[in-house]
């Protein structure tokens, strides 16, 4: 991605390290031996990554970091950013890249805003790079395959180990939304769609419910040839079947149908 005649990166700095994407970083970065800088928001998260073995780890929530880490390299800087801090912090992380280093944004909100990028850093022959895996997957899929399959590999072979995590029952969907939106986490946050063991007494209602009442449009067309998906199982109290033409079909099961002619007028009901 960054070329074949790129120098071999000597020291990478991973913002937001504690996240689930910094920490993926981080096992990359550690299984190649490149020296890792990293930076996280709070003293446990900053913790936990020298636990993992990274010796140089910053403040992300101070912009003293740029110069903190200039002056653990000599004035050096990284030959690698990983960058997903937003605003004026985008400069000082532009301040810690060193000659020829490779400036990798996987920050959305500076780019959906056309924010202004100041180009003086860039003369110490940096290169940017934006990076929207999303969009990837969906418009280039042949280029992300490999990629996948390679990291596939490393797991295989116990280069690669799983993310810690912070699970929410899929009936505390918005908990688990609370809870990220705090930055707490460590890892990534996941919603478990495993049965909740709370409402584990509870049977469940399956999609028909005997006291609803189903409309099936189209009802001639393919997803009416089926026999009436709906109408044809137990416990639907209710199913109405609408079409467009002159064609009538019976149904079976607790049903009405409903037919409506393709002429715009319409035949009105007769007074009494």
């Amino acid at each position: 991605m960054l070329g074949p005649h790129r120098p071999p990166a000597r020291r990478v700095l991973i913002h937001a390290g504690a996240g689930g994407v910094g920490l993926a970083a981080l096992q990359i970065c550690q299984s190649v031996g490149v020296e890792v800088f990293a930076t996280a928001g709070s003293p446990e998260k900053r913790d936990f990554l020298r636990s993992l073995g990274v010796a140089h780890v910053f403040d992300s929530r101070s912009l003293a970091f740029a110069d903190e880490i200039r002056e653990v390299t000599r004035g050096d800087g990284v030959d690698v950013v990983l960058n997903s801090l937003p605003g004026e912090a985008i400069p000082r992380v532009s301040a810690c890249c060193g000659l020829t280093a490779a400036f990798l944004e996987i920050g959305k909100t500076d780019i959906y805003q056309n924010r202004m990028l100041g180009l003086a850093p860039f003369q110490n022959n940096l290169s940017y790079f934006a990076i929207d895996l999303d969009r990837l997957l969906r418009e280039r899929p042949r280029v992300v395959r490999p990629m996948f399959l390679e990291v596939m590999e490393q797991f295989r072979a116990g280069r690669y180990r799983p993310l810690p995590l912070k699970a929410f029952a899929a009936s505390e969907t918005v908990g688990a939304f609370r809870y990220m939106a705090q930055r707490k986490n460590i890892g990534k946050v996941v919603v478990s769609m495993r049965p909740d063991e709370s409402h584990a007494d509870e049977k469940p209602s399956g999609p028909v419910r005997p006291d609803g009442a189903y409309l099936l449009t189209g009802g001639l067309g393919a997803l009416g040839n089926a026999d009436g998906p709906l109408a044809d199982r137990p416990g639907c109290a209710s199913f109405c079947c609408c079409w467009v033409g002159r064609r009538r079909r019976r149904t079976r099961g607790p049903c009405w149908t409903a037919g409506a002619r393709k002429e715009s007028r319409s035949r009105r009901p007769r007074r009494t």
